[in-house]
């Protein structure tokens, strides 16, 4: 297990444990290593945990990430002891003693491709009205993508993209938060016009997994209902733009449509009054014409 240590005052240190396949840094406040400073860029850099050891990508960022002094570019491997530089912030990576969570974290390589690169298929294609998407049949490609995972891989909840320009992209769900958009910062990239930079964001909360519009320009839909966030079943189709996502849990089967309640049937319950009510409105409606004639004539 790594982590980053962070010397505040030349005494006081911070700790950052790598704990996830994937981490970001930057200075918005959703990514996981937040830096609060006007040298960071909003996603500055990532993180990437693999088997062989960990790895730092700077994301174009405006002032450049240096390791050891040096300035890099692109995809780095970190080794223990080296300084990594963001901003005004330094950090340096140290190993730790394994811990319980080391199995999670040691996710193989072709999970972190899932998360960055285009499928394979990869077949742009022209989308039709929005209101009228239709949902492509899986096919054996699909299957042969989902037979690749292991074991573990394959109990996580995922995202597989039924339609639009990177149809039958496969992403499990390995990490508690992810970034759905056109821009390349995001976690699942969607080269789609009808999608926003940052359009979505999926969060695991208590209960399972959650989407989140976030701000958005044209809005996310759920089951075709326009949502700002819901929790998320195993079967729902996320559609953003043009394309259509759907979401898996295997271990959570979507439950059974209940059928609605059948209403009681009406009942004709005779009145208690009969014909003599109709008798009794007619005798006060006559009084009170009466003591109304008495006073004005009076």
């Amino acid at each position: 297990m790594y982590a980053l240590i962070k010397t505040v005052d030349d005494r006081a240190k911070i700790r950052y444990p790598i704990t996830r396949i994937l981490q970001r840094l930057g200075r918005d406040p959703s990514c996981e290593i937040f830096l609060d400073d006007e040298n960071v860029s909003r996603v500055h850099a990532e993180l990437t945990q693999t088997e062989e050891g960990v790895f730092i990508n700077d994301l174009a960022s405006t002032n450049g990430t240096f390791v050891n002094g040096n300035r890099i570019h692109g995809l780095f491997q970190l080794t223990v002891g080296d300084h990594l530089q963001i901003g005004p912030h330094d950090f340096m990576l140290v190993a730790e003693e394994p811990s319980r969570l080391q199995a999670t974290i040691a996710m193989n390589d072709e999970v972190i491709r899932h998360l960055r690169l285009p499928s394979a298929d990869f077949k742009p294609e022209i989308a039709g009205d929005v209101e009228q998407t239709t949902v492509a049949a899986p096919d054996a490609g699909l299957k042969t993508k989902i037979d690749a995972l292991s074991e573990a891989e394959r109990s996580l909840p995922r995202l597989v993209v039924e339609n639009g320009p990177k149809r039958h992209c496969l992403l499990p769900l390995v990490q508690p938060e992810l970034e759905i958009g056109r821009s390349p910062e995001c976690h699942l990239v969607l080269p789609d016009n009808q999608v926003s930079a940052h359009h979505a964001k999926i969060i695991k909360r208590k209960g399972g997994y959650f989407i989140y519009d976030n701000r958005s320009l044209n809005g996310i839909f759920v089951n075709n209902a326009k949502v700002r966030g819901v929790p998320l079943q195993t079967g729902d189709l996320i559609r953003l733009g043009d394309t259509t996502i759907r979401y898996e849990d295997p271990t959570k089967p979507r439950p059974a449509k209940q059928a609605p309640a059948e209403k009681p049937a009406t009942q004709n319950i005779p009145s208690t009054y009969g014909p003599w009510r109709w008798v009794a409105i007619g005798g006060i409606t006559l009084l009170a014409l009466t003591v109304v004639l008495y006073w004005i004539w009076a």
